[in-house]
């Protein structure tokens, strides 16, 4: 099952559309650290790391992984750990993933430049909560988190996020939005009797 996410905000999952932000400079083939751009192509799902006391323990068929105060991810391209777990405090430069915010409550460590990163391909590339004022990301992808929920209560490290610009989705996109303006027309005709 892949989820397949435009570069317009959306992604498609299941046979819906969700809300998706990317990275707040769009996406881009040639990602480089730093360039707030979400990387074109799959991203797989490796782990699912939760934030205890602020969400239940979530289903997953992932391996599932409660985050700590001292949990980080490298992002120093000139350290031997760029791109890779870490235990705060850490010599180098880290995104902590006990934060203050809500951002990390859920979050997808993804396979993008993992598990031999290339340095200054770009590091902590996530699947992960919206922000409340619906900004766009560091390169990551974040969802709102009853999407997410139902997100990760489906996926497996066989399955993928396909990130496409719109102008390329091709008949694909075509088809599965005649089908969700089916969808939504049938459930109107439905409610009304």
């Amino acid at each position: 099952m892949n989820i397949t996410v435009y570069d317009h905000q959306k992604a498609v999952f299941a046979g819906r559309e969700l809300s998706c932000r990317i990275g707040k400079a769009g996406m881009t083939r040639s990602k480089k650290e730093g360039d707030l751009k979400t990387p074109i192509g799959f991203l797989r799902p490796l782990a699912l790391f939760y934030r205890a006391g602020r969400a239940p323990r979530p289903f997953s068929r992932l391996p599932v992984i409660k985050i700590h105060p001292s949990d980080g991810w490298c992002d120093d391209m000139k350290d031997g750990r760029y791109n890779l777990p870490v235990h705060l405090p850490y010599r180098a430069r880290c995104e902590k993933l006990y934060r203050k915010d809500h951002v990390y409550d859920l979050v997808l460590a993804s396979d993008y430049n993992y598990p031999n990163p290339i340095k200054g391909k770009g590091s902590a590339i996530f699947i992960h909560l919206q922000r409340p004022d619906g900004a766009g990301t560091e390169g990551c992808l974040a969802f709102r988190y009853q999407d997410l929920k139902k997100i990760i209560t489906r996926m497996t490290s066989e399955d993928a996020f396909e990130i496409i610009p719109y102008a390329e989705r091709g008949d694909r996109y075509k088809r599965l939005r005649m089908r969700l303006q089916f969808r939504r027309a049938q459930t109107a005709r439905a409610r009304r009797g």
